[in-house]
């Protein structure tokens, strides 16, 4: 079981409002990442914003920025007999990770930047029901180069959101999302 918490902040601008937010997502106990282990899920913690624009006639333009960044840590430099050349040893404890995971890369703090992947997006919104979108993930070739664009449309309704997605990768790394679409749903009680 994992669990997520997340603080959500808007307000009203000139010529629309601002939506800022950060979440902690996945929280919860983790085993080590394996091949073996496919349920490997780990901790998340995402920042961002979003500024949406009214232009008129029933359309809105909401152009976003979001960055998120996994909370494990990071593979010190071994030397030839185990011992730690560049890095520090990894906290596999569930909050050692989290914390950890700020301040362990063996490259230092230009390896830390390295960590946080950015996704830039753009989203029109029709009468506050039918919105489709085109968003753009960034990340460092080292830290998994997950690459790709994301086409999306989806409808709102007061109960019920729901959207559909697909993945086009702009990276042979990322060839994993190729020909993915992704499907949500949510409803309100």
């Amino acid at each position: 079981m994992t669990v997520g918490f997340s603080l959500d902040y808007s307000a009203e601008v000139a010529d629309g409002e601002l939506v800022s937010y950060w979440a902690l997502n996945h929280i919860g106990k983790k085993n080590n990442f394996s091949e073996s282990n496919l349920n490997y899920l780990p901790t998340q913690m995402q920042m961002g914003v979003n500024w949406v624009k009214d232009l008129g006639d029933n359309i809105k333009l909401a152009p976003g920025l979001n960055l998120q960044k996994y909370l494990v840590p990071t593979s010190p430099l071994l030397n030839a007999d185990g011992t730690i050349q560049a890095g520090k040893p990894q906290s596999m404890s569930l909050f050692g990770a989290m914390f950890g995971s700020f301040n362990d890369a063996p490259g230092g703090s230009s390896e830390e930047l390295q960590e946080w992947r950015m996704l830039i997006a753009l989203e029109t919104i029709v009468r506050d029901r039918f919105y489709v979108g085109v968003s753009a993930s960034f990340e460092s070739t080292d830290k998994g180069n997950r690459q790709f664009v994301n086409f999306g449309a989806g409808l709102k309704t007061e109960k019920i959101q729901l959207g559909l997605g697909y993945f086009l990768p702009t990276a042979q790394q990322a060839a994993y999302y190729s020909g993915s679409t992704g499907l949500g749903l949510s409803i309100s009680f």
